[in-house]
């Protein structure tokens, strides 16, 4: 589990969004929250677009899209999107899906 400084929430575990959830935050709009954990454990999440985006249509745009914020933020995100988000009941003892 990678950690990071935040300045809202402290430090907290490091998260995977696509830049539409940063929006989401800075404009408090609801844009879908679809959320996975990545081949290492770490927590991903995506906008209802960006989740819904064919592989090619990722391939385009994920590298100007990835952007990583606190597991904190990404909270704050899921109930902008009326999702209560507590991804701990996933984990198993190492702290990995």
């Amino acid at each position: 589990m990678t950690m990071i400084e935040c300045d809202k929430h402290g430090p907290n575990e490091a998260t995977f969004v696509c830049s539409h959830i940063l929006e989401t935050l800075r404009t408090k709009t609801p844009r879908g929250f679809n959320w996975d954990f990545d081949e290492e454990g770490g927590i991903q999440a995506f906008c209802d677009s960006c989740w819904n985006a064919t592989d090619e249509e990722w391939l385009e745009i994920s590298a100007d899209t990835c952007r990583m914020i606190c597991l904190g933020c990404l909270k704050d995100a899921a109930a902008i999107n009326g999702f209560e988000f507590d991804p701990e009941p996933y984990r198993n003892a190492e702290g990995k899906a």
